[in-house]
């Protein structure tokens, strides 16, 4: 998973941005850390490209955060995923 983050190749941005909408959450925190300490830009750009599929992501992030996370993420806004998927969304566009 972390060589998988560490690469460039926009092809495997959709594959990263759907495991933030899964369960494991050991999985989002290793893509929630990345998107922190890096700026992923495929990821960004996906996102820009495929809003739809963006949408859902959150709806699935929110809906495990609600069943299974919510106490240990008091807040919906602590919980890794929709900490990462906030992120991808504010990053710049690239050039």
């Amino acid at each position: 998973m972390r060589r998988l983050i560490s690469t460039d190749f926009p092809w495997a941005a959709p594959f990263l941005v759907q495991l933030l909408g899964e369960y494991v959450i050991e999985i989002v925190e290793v893509i929630a850390e990345a998107v922190r300490q890096a700026t992923i830009q495929n990821l960004s750009d996906f996102a820009r490209a495929n809003p739809k599929f963006m949408a859902i992501t959150r709806q699935r992030a929110t809906s495990y955060w609600d069943c299974y996370f919510r106490r240990g993420f008091r807040s919906l806004q602590t919980y890794p995923a929709i900490i990462a998927l906030n992120a991808i969304d504010v990053m710049p566009r690239s050039v």
